[in-house]
């Protein structure tokens, strides 16, 4: 049995500057064809941790549509 999935490093980073400003997950990888980082706004109210987990959900599952 041939397994064809490939193996994608990319990095997330989740911040938030103040109380009321909403987080921002960013994400990174030079393996794929992004000129540049992404960055998503997300409400005020989640955590950092949060924003890391869903940029790593988020950007996983965008990699299984594209095959």
């Amino acid at each position: 049995m041939r397994d064809d999935r490939r193996v994608v490093i990319f990095y997330t980073d989740g911040s938030k500057l103040e109380e009321n400003n909403p987080v921002e997950a960013g994400i990174f990888s030079s393996e794929l064809d992004l000129n540049e980082s992404k960055s998503y706004k997300l409400p005020s109210v989640l955590s950092i941790f949060f924003t890391e987990a869903w940029a790593s959900y988020y950007w996983s599952h965008t990699l299984e549509d594209e095959d």
